[in-house]
């Protein structure tokens, strides 16, 4: 069983050192002791993700502003292509 659990645990390690590694912004809060399975104190885990979120928020706001800016860019050549056939060069 012991195999079980670490063959587990070293899958887990590598999923999340995949998917952190994709990721845009990642965000840690300082749940200390907490497991994340501990729904009794969901709503103390529930705020200390909010206050790392409000720590982290100007970075949170640029790549919005970013990614907001990147999907207008492409609906406007998506409506380019379509009315006039043609793609324009992206600069953003």
């Amino acid at each position: 069983m012991d195999i079980y659990v670490r063959a587990g645990e070293i899958q887990g390690f590598h999923l999340e050192k995949y998917s952190l590694g994709n990721a845009d912004i990642v965000i840690r809060p300082q749940i200390g002791a907490i497991h994340w399975t501990d729904f009794s104190r969901s709503k103390e885990l529930i705020s200390l993700g909010e206050a790392a979120a409000m720590k982290n928020l100007s970075e949170i706001q640029r790549l919005a502003k970013r990614i907001y800016k990147r999907d207008l860019m492409d609906g406007l050549k998506r409506s380019a292509k379509k009315l006039f056939g043609i793609t324009p060069s992206r600069s953003v």
